[in-house]
């Protein structure tokens, strides 16, 4: 996509309301961006297990 999965989050707008939920989920995507293409690919696809399940 050209970009960080940061980036996909980020705002101009200044938050004013974090919840620990949102605030943790922005740590693990900055952790996950820290991994190899190898381990965020079998990242995702673990991920993609998940969701389709809910489906």
């Amino acid at each position: 996509m050209g970009c960080s999965i940061a980036e996909l989050f980020a705002s101009a707008e200044e938050i004013k309301d974090i919840h620990s939920h949102d605030k943790s989920l922005m740590e693990k995507l900055t952790l996950i961006e820290t991994l190899s293409d190898e381990e965020k690919q079998t990242l995702f696809n673990i991920l993609d297990a998940f969701v389709s399940k809910k489906i």
